[in-house]
C-alpha cells in the first residue's frame, strides 16, 4: 500500500513538473487565468545586456501563435510577465529603458499621440530589485470594468500590488512591440516568446 501512495505521489509531482516551465529557477505555469480567460505560455526566455542576465520574460496568449502580426492584431486577453534576475535596476534606468523601448519601435506620429500614456506607465516604476515581478494584462475592451493595459506588481515574492492601467489598444500594441517590434529589447527574448 505505501508503494502505491509513493507511486501515486511521484506521478502527481510530474504531471505538476510538466504544467510549468523553469528558466533561471523561475517557474512558469503553462497555463493562467485571467478575468476567466484561459491563457497559455506562448513563450518565455531571457532579457540580457552585456553578457549579465536581467529578467525571464513570458508571453500567455488565448492559443499559441508565432507570427508576430497576428498577436498584435489578437482582439482578445494577452499578457507578459517579467521575472526580475538582476540584483538592482534603478527606477531612472527602468523609466529610460521603457522610454527607449517605446521610441525604439514606434512612429514619431505614434510616439506623439501616445506619449502621455507612456509617461503614466512609466511612472508605475520604482527601483526594481531581483525576485521582483511584473505583470501587464491587456485586456480586450468590453469584456472587464478594467480597460486597457492592467500593470501589477510583486516585490520580492510578497503580495501583488496594483499598479495601474492605461487605456487604449493602441498602447497594447506598443507595449507588445517593446519585445515583439523591429527594434525589440532583446532578439533572442523576442525569438523565445514567439516559440521559436
Amino acid at each position: 500500500m505505501r508503494h502505491i501512495f509513493f507511486a501515486i505521489l511521484l506521478g502527481l509531482l510530474v504531471m505538476q513538473d510538466s504544467m510549468a516551465r523553469e528558466i533561471e529557477g523561475v517557474m512558469l505555469p503553462e497555463q493562467i487565468e485571467v478575468e476567466g480567460k484561459t491563457l497559455y505560455l506562448n513563450g518565455a526566455g531571457i532579457r540580457s545586456k552585456f553578457f549579465f542576465d536581467i529578467y525571464v520574460g513570458a508571453l500567455y496568449l488565448p492559443q499559441k501563435i508565432s507570427d508576430v502580426r497576428q498577436i498584435l492584431a489578437l482582439q482578445d486577453t494577452r499578457k507578459v510577465t517579467m521575472h526580475f534576475l538582476y540584483r538592482h535596476i534603478s527606477q531612472k534606468k527602468m523609466r529610460n529603458a521603457w522610454e527607449e523601448g517605446f521610441r525604439e519601435n514606434l512612429a514619431r506620429e505614434e510616439w506623439v499621440a501616445l506619449e502621455d500614456r507612456i509617461r503614466l506607465f512609466q511612472g508605475f516604476f520604482s527601483d526594481v530589485n531581483r525576485g521582483d515581478v511584473y505583470e501587464f494584462e491587456m485586456l480586450p475592451e468590453g469584456r472587464t470594468i478594467i480597460r486597457g493595459t492592467r500593470v501589477r506588481g510583486i516585490k520580492k515574492e510578497k503580495h501583488l500590488v496594483p499598479l495601474g492601467s492605461i487605456d487604449g489598444k493602441d498602447f497594447q500594441r506598443a507595449l507588445l512591440l517593446v519585445w515583439l517590434g523591429h527594434e525589440p529589447a532583446d532578439e533572442d527574448l523576442k525569438a523565445a516568446m514567439l516559440g521559436h
